[in-house]
This record gives structure tokens, C-alpha cells and sequence, in this order.
């Protein structure tokens, strides 16, 4: 199973699941159910009766949204791409298929940086 994640909208979470790289599921979850991203991803293992060992791969939408989802999303997928040693790949597109064709080619333990629309926003700057 090969996993999209785009949390670049600020009221969900977007997963695209492809056990092919051709075809795929689009799950949402809102972000004001908490937001997790591992009970995200529990919740769809469970609806496609898969394991975390038959995840192949994950790609991670970059370059757009918020500055913190955008820094958890990166963590996420390097740390699963780490432990399961599988290909961890960053994209710009929001496309599934642009995505899932990226993360095909992806080679492993390559891990990925975040990349951000805008500058933090951290403090006061009065």
C-alpha cells in the first residue's frame, strides 16, 4: 500500500491510499477531530485490512499550506519511511497520480525536507 498525505487545508487531513500506484481511495479527516496523523493512518489500515508492514511507501505534499502541519506531516513520513524502511518522497503537485508516480521511483532511506509556502509566523513582530 503506497500512502499520499496533503494536510495543506486547514480544517482536514487528506490521505490518498493506492495498493497499485494507478488507482487509489481518498480518505478525510478532520482536523478538529483531533488531527492525528497515526490515528489517521490506524483508522485507514483498519478500512483496507492492511498492516503497517504492507505500507510501501508515503509521499508528503510540500511547499504549500501551514508552516507546523506542513513540519509534522515531513516528521511523520520520515519516521515511518525510517522504521519500515521504505521510500519517503516530497511533492509539489496535489495530484494523486503525479504523486503516486513520484513515489514509485523513489529510492530508500533517502528522507525528505520540509518546504514552506511562507516564513513562520513565531511570536510578536510588533
Amino acid at each position: 500500500m503506497y500512502l499520499f498525505l496533503d494536510n495543506t487545508e486547514p480544517a482536514e487531513l487528506v490521505f490518498f491510499v493506492s495498493k497499485d500506484g494507478e488507482s487509489f481511495h481518498e480518505y478525510r479527516k478532520s482536523a478538529k477531530d483531533g488531527g492525528s496523523l497515526p490515528l489517521a493512518l490506524e483508522e485507514i489500515l483498519v478500512s483496507e485490512k492492511m498492516a503497517l508492514a504492507d505500507l510501501r511507501g508515503i509521499a508528503v505534499r510540500v511547499g504549500v499550506g501551514r508552516f507546523t502541519a506542513t513540519r509534522i506531516a515531513v516528521v511523520f513520513a520520515n519516521t515511518l519511511g525510517y522504521a519500515l524502511r521504505i521510500p519517503v518522497s516530497a511533492v509539489h503537485d496535489q495530484d494523486p497520480k503525479s504523486a503516486f508516480k513520484i513515489l514509485l521511483a523513489a529510492p530508500v532511506d533517502k528522507y525528505i525536507m520540509a518546504e514552506y509556502s511562507a516564513e513562520p509566523r513565531l511570536g510578536n513582530k510588533n
